[in-house]
């Protein structure tokens, strides 16, 4: 007799939390720091053209 019960894929995803919250901040940091980036190479250009 199994005395142990067997998780499938989908419940073990779910009890170990999903994606890790550290993995989901640091993907929104790097999204913001390379939109910062890119603005300000934008801003810089048109600085340099004087527009």
């Amino acid at each position: 007799m199994d005395k142990y019960n067997s998780l499938t894929e989908q419940e073990l995803f779910a009890t170990e939390g999903g994606l890790e919250p550290i993995t989901v901040a640091i993907g929104i940091g790097t999204l913001l720091v390379s939109s910062i980036k890119i603005g300000y190479d934008f801003g810089k250009d048109l600085a340099r053209r004087k527009r």
